[in-house]
Protein backbone atom coordinates (compact mmCIF):
# COMPACT_ATOMS: atom_id res chain seq x y z
CA UNK A 1 0.00 0.00 0.00
CA UNK A 2 2.83 2.37 0.87
CA UNK A 3 4.46 1.59 -2.50
CA UNK A 4 1.20 2.41 -4.25
CA UNK A 5 0.93 5.72 -2.39
CA UNK A 6 4.51 6.55 -3.29
CA UNK A 7 3.87 5.67 -6.94
CA UNK A 8 0.73 7.79 -7.05
CA UNK A 9 2.56 10.65 -5.36
CA UNK A 10 5.14 10.58 -8.13
CA UNK A 11 2.80 9.95 -11.07
CA UNK A 12 -0.11 12.30 -10.32
CA UNK A 13 1.90 15.55 -10.38
CA UNK A 14 3.46 14.49 -13.68
CA UNK A 15 0.01 13.64 -15.09
CA UNK A 16 -1.33 17.01 -13.97
CA UNK A 17 1.63 18.77 -15.55
CA UNK A 18 1.17 16.82 -18.78
CA UNK A 19 -2.54 17.67 -18.87
CA UNK A 20 -1.75 21.33 -18.19
CA UNK A 21 0.83 21.35 -20.99
CA UNK A 22 -1.60 19.73 -23.42
CA UNK A 23 -4.33 22.21 -22.49
CA UNK A 24 -1.93 25.11 -23.03
CA UNK A 25 -0.87 23.75 -26.40
CA UNK A 26 -4.49 23.21 -27.42
CA UNK A 27 -5.42 26.77 -26.40
CA UNK A 28 -2.41 28.14 -28.23
CA UNK A 29 -3.30 26.19 -31.36
CA UNK A 30 -6.91 27.34 -31.15
CA UNK A 31 -5.81 30.95 -30.71
CA UNK A 32 -3.51 30.63 -33.73
CA UNK A 33 -6.24 29.07 -35.86
CA UNK A 34 -8.74 31.73 -34.77
CA UNK A 35 -6.26 34.45 -35.70
CA UNK A 36 -5.63 32.90 -39.13
CA UNK A 37 -9.37 32.40 -39.72
CA UNK A 38 -10.08 36.02 -38.80
CA UNK A 39 -7.33 37.23 -41.14
CA UNK A 40 -8.73 35.13 -43.99
CA UNK A 41 -12.24 36.38 -43.28
CA UNK A 42 -11.05 40.00 -43.39
CA UNK A 43 -9.26 39.30 -46.66
CA UNK A 44 -12.40 37.79 -48.23
CA UNK A 45 -14.58 40.62 -46.93
CA UNK A 46 -12.22 43.20 -48.43
CA UNK A 47 -12.56 41.51 -51.83
CA UNK A 48 -16.34 41.78 -51.64
CA UNK A 49 -16.11 45.56 -51.36
CA UNK A 50 -13.54 45.98 -54.12
CA UNK A 51 -14.69 47.93 -57.17
CA UNK A 52 -15.50 45.59 -60.06
CA UNK A 53 -17.45 46.09 -63.31
CA UNK A 54 -21.13 46.93 -62.89
CA UNK A 55 -24.14 45.72 -64.84
CA UNK A 56 -23.34 44.87 -68.46
CA UNK A 57 -26.49 44.42 -70.60
CA UNK A 58 -24.67 42.57 -73.40
CA UNK A 59 -23.10 40.22 -70.88
CA UNK A 60 -26.52 39.73 -69.25
CA UNK A 61 -27.98 38.73 -72.63
CA UNK A 62 -25.19 36.21 -73.16
CA UNK A 63 -25.67 34.82 -69.65
CA UNK A 64 -29.41 34.52 -70.17
CA UNK A 65 -28.92 32.55 -73.39
CA UNK A 66 -26.43 30.29 -71.65
CA UNK A 67 -28.85 29.58 -68.79
CA UNK A 68 -31.69 28.94 -71.24
CA UNK A 69 -29.55 26.42 -73.15
CA UNK A 70 -28.01 24.54 -70.22
CA UNK A 71 -31.18 24.82 -68.15
CA UNK A 72 -33.10 22.63 -70.60
CA UNK A 73 -31.58 19.71 -68.72
CA UNK A 74 -34.08 20.55 -65.96
CA UNK A 75 -37.07 21.07 -68.32
CA UNK A 76 -37.80 24.47 -66.65
CA UNK A 77 -41.27 25.96 -66.43
CA UNK A 78 -41.74 29.48 -65.02
CA UNK A 79 -45.31 30.65 -64.45
CA UNK A 80 -46.95 33.92 -63.54
CA UNK A 81 -44.40 36.51 -64.68
CA UNK A 82 -47.30 38.60 -66.01
CA UNK A 83 -48.43 39.09 -62.41
CA UNK A 84 -45.38 41.20 -61.62
CA UNK A 85 -45.49 45.01 -61.82
CA UNK A 86 -43.88 46.45 -64.94
CA UNK A 87 -41.42 48.44 -62.83
CA UNK A 88 -40.00 48.60 -59.32
CA UNK A 89 -39.38 48.98 -56.60
CA UNK A 90 -40.54 45.70 -55.08
CA UNK A 91 -39.07 42.72 -53.29
CA UNK A 92 -39.14 39.25 -54.85
CA UNK A 93 -38.93 36.50 -52.20
CA UNK A 94 -38.24 32.90 -53.18
CA UNK A 95 -37.33 29.50 -51.76
CA UNK A 96 -33.90 28.17 -52.66
CA UNK A 97 -32.96 24.52 -53.10
CA UNK A 98 -30.28 22.18 -54.32
CA UNK A 99 -27.15 24.17 -53.56
CA UNK A 100 -24.53 25.63 -55.88
CA UNK A 101 -24.95 23.22 -58.80
CA UNK A 102 -28.72 23.61 -59.14
CA UNK A 103 -29.54 26.72 -61.20
CA UNK A 104 -33.02 27.44 -59.83
CA UNK A 105 -32.10 31.08 -59.15
CA UNK A 106 -30.50 31.51 -62.58
CA UNK A 107 -33.50 29.87 -64.31
CA UNK A 108 -35.91 32.30 -62.66
CA UNK A 109 -33.70 35.33 -63.36
CA UNK A 110 -33.29 34.32 -67.02
CA UNK A 111 -37.05 33.87 -67.46
CA UNK A 112 -37.69 37.21 -65.76
CA UNK A 113 -35.23 39.05 -68.01
CA UNK A 114 -36.50 37.35 -71.15
CA UNK A 115 -40.05 38.45 -70.26
CA UNK A 116 -39.33 42.01 -69.05
CA UNK A 117 -36.18 42.75 -71.05
CA UNK A 118 -32.45 42.75 -70.32
CA UNK A 119 -32.65 46.32 -69.08
CA UNK A 120 -35.10 45.47 -66.30
CA UNK A 121 -33.61 46.69 -62.98
CA UNK A 122 -33.45 43.21 -61.46
CA UNK A 123 -30.94 42.97 -58.61
CA UNK A 124 -30.50 39.43 -57.24
CA UNK A 125 -28.75 39.21 -53.89
CA UNK A 126 -25.94 36.63 -53.86
CA UNK A 127 -23.74 35.15 -51.14
CA UNK A 128 -20.62 37.14 -50.29
CA UNK A 129 -18.39 34.17 -51.04
CA UNK A 130 -19.17 34.54 -54.76
CA UNK A 131 -17.93 38.13 -54.75
CA UNK A 132 -14.77 37.22 -52.82
CA UNK A 133 -13.51 35.14 -55.77
CA UNK A 134 -12.22 37.71 -58.30
CA UNK A 135 -13.26 35.99 -61.56
CA UNK A 136 -16.66 34.88 -60.28
CA UNK A 137 -17.25 38.19 -58.51
CA UNK A 138 -16.77 40.06 -61.77
CA UNK A 139 -19.21 37.77 -63.58
CA UNK A 140 -22.03 38.06 -61.02
CA UNK A 141 -21.65 41.85 -60.82
CA UNK A 142 -21.87 42.16 -64.60
CA UNK A 143 -25.08 40.13 -64.41
CA UNK A 144 -26.50 42.69 -61.97
CA UNK A 145 -26.10 40.79 -58.68
CA UNK A 146 -25.35 42.49 -55.36
CA UNK A 147 -23.64 41.12 -52.23
CA UNK A 148 -26.42 40.03 -49.89
CA UNK A 149 -26.81 42.61 -47.13
CA UNK A 150 -29.66 44.76 -45.80
CA UNK A 151 -27.69 47.88 -46.75
CA UNK A 152 -27.32 46.86 -50.40
CA UNK A 153 -30.92 45.70 -50.67
CA UNK A 154 -32.35 48.87 -49.11
CA UNK A 155 -30.20 51.06 -51.37
CA UNK A 156 -31.36 49.18 -54.49
CA UNK A 157 -35.03 49.47 -53.48
CA UNK A 158 -34.59 53.17 -52.75
CA UNK A 159 -33.24 53.57 -56.30
CA UNK A 160 -36.47 52.02 -57.60
CA UNK A 161 -34.94 48.65 -58.49
CA UNK A 162 -36.32 45.11 -58.10
CA UNK A 163 -34.52 43.07 -55.47
CA UNK A 164 -34.57 39.27 -55.56
CA UNK A 165 -33.82 37.62 -52.23
CA UNK A 166 -33.71 34.07 -50.89
CA UNK A 167 -34.10 34.53 -47.11
CA UNK A 168 -33.38 30.87 -46.36
CA UNK A 169 -29.94 31.21 -47.96
CA UNK A 170 -27.55 28.30 -47.55
CA UNK A 171 -29.62 26.88 -44.68
CA UNK A 172 -32.63 26.27 -46.91
CA UNK A 173 -30.77 25.45 -50.12
CA UNK A 174 -28.79 22.72 -48.32
CA UNK A 175 -31.75 21.16 -46.53
CA UNK A 176 -31.96 17.35 -46.43
CA UNK A 177 -33.65 15.50 -49.29
CA UNK A 178 -36.51 14.36 -47.03
CA UNK A 179 -37.39 18.03 -46.35
CA UNK A 180 -37.75 18.91 -50.03
CA UNK A 181 -41.45 19.69 -49.60
CA UNK A 182 -40.88 22.34 -46.91
CA UNK A 183 -40.40 26.11 -46.98
CA UNK A 184 -37.75 26.81 -44.34
CA UNK A 185 -36.26 30.29 -43.97
CA UNK A 186 -34.72 29.36 -40.60
CA UNK A 187 -36.78 32.11 -38.94
CA UNK A 188 -34.94 34.86 -40.87
CA UNK A 189 -37.16 37.94 -40.96
CA UNK A 190 -34.80 40.74 -42.00
CA UNK A 191 -36.39 40.97 -45.44
CA UNK A 192 -39.75 41.76 -43.83
CA UNK A 193 -38.35 44.57 -41.71
CA UNK A 194 -36.53 46.00 -44.72
CA UNK A 195 -39.67 45.92 -46.90
CA UNK A 196 -41.66 47.69 -44.20
CA UNK A 197 -38.97 50.32 -43.60
CA UNK A 198 -38.54 51.12 -47.30
CA UNK A 199 -42.26 50.73 -48.02
CA UNK A 200 -42.25 48.34 -51.00
CA UNK A 201 -44.51 45.43 -52.05
CA UNK A 202 -43.37 41.88 -51.28
CA UNK A 203 -44.08 39.26 -53.95
CA UNK A 204 -43.34 35.57 -53.29
CA UNK A 205 -42.40 32.96 -55.87
CA UNK A 206 -42.05 29.24 -55.26
CA UNK A 207 -39.75 26.67 -56.85
CA UNK A 208 -40.58 22.96 -57.04
CA UNK A 209 -38.22 20.16 -58.02
CA UNK A 210 -34.84 21.79 -57.46
CA UNK A 211 -34.14 20.08 -54.13
CA UNK A 212 -34.52 16.72 -55.86
CA UNK A 213 -31.55 17.42 -58.14
CA UNK A 214 -29.21 16.31 -55.35
CA UNK A 215 -29.62 13.91 -52.43
CA UNK A 216 -28.49 15.87 -49.36
CA UNK A 217 -28.10 13.67 -46.30
CA UNK A 218 -27.43 16.35 -43.68
CA UNK A 219 -26.80 20.10 -43.54
CA UNK A 220 -23.54 19.54 -41.68
CA UNK A 221 -23.83 22.48 -39.29
CA UNK A 222 -21.44 20.92 -36.76
CA UNK A 223 -19.01 20.05 -39.56
CA UNK A 224 -19.02 23.68 -40.70
CA UNK A 225 -18.09 24.80 -37.19
CA UNK A 226 -15.40 22.13 -36.83
CA UNK A 227 -13.73 23.15 -40.09
CA UNK A 228 -14.01 26.87 -39.14
CA UNK A 229 -16.03 27.52 -42.29
CA UNK A 230 -18.60 29.35 -40.16
CA UNK A 231 -15.92 31.67 -38.77
CA UNK A 232 -14.25 32.39 -42.12
CA UNK A 233 -17.40 32.91 -44.19
CA UNK A 234 -21.09 33.50 -43.48
CA UNK A 235 -21.75 29.89 -44.48
CA UNK A 236 -23.26 27.99 -41.56
CA UNK A 237 -23.51 24.57 -43.23
CA UNK A 238 -21.22 22.01 -44.86
CA UNK A 239 -23.64 19.34 -46.11
CA UNK A 240 -22.90 15.75 -46.92
CA UNK A 241 -24.44 14.51 -50.16
CA UNK A 242 -24.94 11.38 -52.14
CA UNK A 243 -23.79 12.42 -55.58
CA UNK A 244 -22.63 10.94 -58.86
CA UNK A 245 -19.92 9.76 -59.41
CA UNK A 246 -18.18 9.99 -56.00
CA UNK A 247 -20.84 8.70 -53.60
CA UNK A 248 -21.06 10.43 -50.21
CA UNK A 249 -19.16 13.72 -50.37
CA UNK A 250 -19.15 17.20 -48.82
CA UNK A 251 -20.52 20.22 -50.65
CA UNK A 252 -18.12 21.97 -52.98
CA UNK A 253 -17.03 18.87 -54.87
CA UNK A 254 -18.44 19.06 -58.42
CA UNK A 255 -21.19 16.56 -59.11
CA UNK A 256 -23.79 15.84 -61.77
CA UNK A 257 -27.24 17.08 -60.66
CA UNK A 258 -30.16 14.73 -61.17
CA UNK A 259 -32.51 15.69 -64.04
CA UNK A 260 -35.43 16.82 -61.88
CA UNK A 261 -37.95 19.11 -63.59
CA UNK A 262 -37.88 22.62 -62.10
CA UNK A 263 -41.21 24.47 -61.94
CA UNK A 264 -41.39 28.03 -60.59
CA UNK A 265 -44.65 29.83 -59.86
CA UNK A 266 -44.99 33.55 -59.10
CA UNK A 267 -47.61 34.53 -56.56
CA UNK A 268 -49.60 37.69 -55.85
CA UNK A 269 -48.17 40.59 -53.82
CA UNK A 270 -48.67 40.05 -50.10
CA UNK A 271 -51.59 42.08 -48.72
CA UNK A 272 -49.39 44.27 -46.52
CA UNK A 273 -50.34 47.70 -47.85
CA UNK A 274 -51.62 48.92 -44.48
CA UNK A 275 -48.34 48.40 -42.67
CA UNK A 276 -45.85 51.23 -42.19
CA UNK A 277 -42.15 51.71 -41.48
CA UNK A 278 -42.67 51.92 -37.72
CA UNK A 279 -44.21 48.43 -37.76
CA UNK A 280 -40.77 47.00 -38.54
CA UNK A 281 -39.88 47.53 -34.86
CA UNK A 282 -42.84 45.50 -33.63
CA UNK A 283 -41.44 41.99 -33.31
CA UNK A 284 -44.79 40.32 -32.70
CA UNK A 285 -46.19 41.91 -35.85
CA UNK A 286 -43.13 40.89 -37.89
CA UNK A 287 -43.57 37.35 -36.59
CA UNK A 288 -47.12 37.30 -37.90
CA UNK A 289 -46.02 38.59 -41.32
CA UNK A 290 -43.34 35.90 -41.40
CA UNK A 291 -45.99 33.24 -40.75
CA UNK A 292 -48.18 34.86 -43.40
CA UNK A 293 -45.65 34.70 -46.24
CA UNK A 294 -44.15 31.30 -45.36
CA UNK A 295 -47.60 29.69 -45.04
CA UNK A 296 -48.64 31.27 -48.36
CA UNK A 297 -45.54 29.88 -50.07
CA UNK A 298 -46.01 26.50 -48.39
CA UNK A 299 -49.52 26.21 -49.83
CA UNK A 300 -48.18 26.95 -53.30
CA UNK A 301 -45.37 24.41 -52.93
CA UNK A 302 -47.85 21.80 -51.71
CA UNK A 303 -50.05 22.46 -54.73
CA UNK A 304 -47.09 21.97 -57.07
CA UNK A 305 -46.28 18.64 -55.41
CA UNK A 306 -49.91 17.53 -55.71
CA UNK A 307 -49.86 18.50 -59.37
CA UNK A 308 -46.63 16.62 -60.03
CA UNK A 309 -45.70 14.23 -57.20
CA UNK A 310 -42.75 12.86 -59.18
CA UNK A 311 -40.34 15.73 -59.94
CA UNK A 312 -38.46 13.52 -62.40
CA UNK A 313 -41.50 13.12 -64.67
CA UNK A 314 -41.31 15.29 -67.80
CA UNK A 315 -44.43 16.67 -69.45
CA UNK A 316 -45.34 17.74 -72.95
CA UNK A 317 -48.14 20.04 -71.81
CA UNK A 318 -46.81 23.23 -70.23
CA UNK A 319 -48.48 26.34 -68.88
CA UNK A 320 -47.44 29.91 -68.16
CA UNK A 321 -50.44 30.54 -65.92
CA UNK A 322 -50.20 30.19 -62.13
CA UNK A 323 -52.32 27.41 -60.70
CA UNK A 324 -51.51 27.20 -57.00
CA UNK A 325 -51.08 30.79 -55.79
CA UNK A 326 -54.39 32.34 -54.67
CA UNK A 327 -54.42 36.02 -53.78
CA UNK A 328 -53.33 36.43 -50.13
CA UNK A 329 -55.72 37.95 -47.64
CA UNK A 330 -54.74 40.70 -45.22
CA UNK A 331 -53.21 39.06 -42.10
CA UNK A 332 -55.79 39.75 -39.39
CA UNK A 333 -53.47 38.97 -36.47
CA UNK A 334 -50.83 41.41 -37.71
CA UNK A 335 -53.44 44.12 -38.30
CA UNK A 336 -54.72 43.63 -34.76
CA UNK A 337 -51.17 44.01 -33.43
CA UNK A 338 -50.73 47.18 -35.47
CA UNK A 339 -53.80 48.77 -33.90
CA UNK A 340 -52.52 47.89 -30.42
CA UNK A 341 -48.96 49.04 -31.14
CA UNK A 342 -48.73 51.41 -28.20
CA UNK A 343 -49.80 48.94 -25.55
CA UNK A 344 -47.38 46.52 -23.90
CA UNK A 345 -46.49 43.74 -24.26
CA UNK A 346 -47.16 43.86 -28.01
CA UNK A 347 -43.87 45.52 -28.93
CA UNK A 348 -41.54 42.85 -27.60
CA UNK A 349 -38.39 44.81 -28.49
CA UNK A 350 -39.52 47.75 -26.34
CA UNK A 351 -40.54 45.37 -23.57
CA UNK A 352 -37.09 43.78 -23.46
CA UNK A 353 -35.40 47.20 -23.44
CA UNK A 354 -37.55 48.32 -20.52
CA UNK A 355 -36.83 45.10 -18.67
CA UNK A 356 -33.07 45.54 -19.08
CA UNK A 357 -33.28 49.05 -17.57
CA UNK A 358 -35.34 47.92 -14.58
CA UNK A 359 -33.63 48.01 -11.18
CA UNK A 360 -32.93 44.61 -9.56
CA UNK A 361 -35.71 43.31 -7.37
CA UNK A 362 -35.20 43.70 -3.63
CA UNK A 363 -37.56 40.85 -2.81
CA UNK A 364 -35.94 38.14 -0.71
CA UNK A 365 -36.99 34.60 -1.43
CA UNK A 366 -36.86 31.84 1.13
CA UNK A 367 -34.11 29.32 0.70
Amino acid sequence: MSMLKTLLANVLPKADKLRHDLDSQAKGLKHQLDHQAEALKSHLDSRVEQVTPGLDLNFREQGTRCVETLGQYFDPEVRGLSRLPSKGPYLLVGNHSGGAYTPDAWIFAAAFLRYWGMGAPLRPLAHNILFSIPAIGEVVRKLGCLPASPKNAAAALTRGEIVLVYPGGDYESQRPFLESHLIDFNNRKGFIRMALEVGVPVIPFVCHGSNETVITLTRGEQLAKATMLTKITRTKVLPLRLGFPFGVMPAGIPHMPLPSKITIEVGHPMAWEQFRAEDAQNEALVDELYKDITSTMQRTLHGLYVERPNPFARRKIRTLDPQHSPRPEAPKEALALQKRRSSAPIDLGQKRAQKSERAPSSRITAA
